[in-house]
């Protein structure tokens, strides 16, 4: 599902127009983008927990080149981890 989509979906069932219902999802998502950013943790009961992980700095072998190795910088990724009330609905 794409973010339209997403918003065709949210219009229909919240019975709002299509810029109410944009402006909605993304209010929610601002709002997990924050909430990782400070917290490192948002946990939405029922569909799963975003997670902030900081990754080290490494070096990994250059497989395009094969030239040696190559220095990968220090990142934050964002994990996700879904409830088992998602995974019982899914299944």
């Amino acid at each position: 599902m794409t973010k339209k989509e997403l918003i065709e979906e949210v219009r229909k069932v919240g019975e709002v127009t299509s810029k109410e219902a944009e402006r909605f999802i993304d209010v929610v998502l601002d709002c997990i983008k924050l909430g990782i950013k400070k917290e490192d943790k948002v946990k939405l009961a029922g569909f799963g927990t975003f997670t902030k992980k900081h990754k080290k700095a490494r070096e990994r072998p250059d497989t395009l080149y094969k030239t040696g190795m190559i220095h990968v910088p220090a990142k934050d990724v964002v994990r996700f981890k879904v409830s088992k009330e998602l995974l019982e609905f899914l299944n």
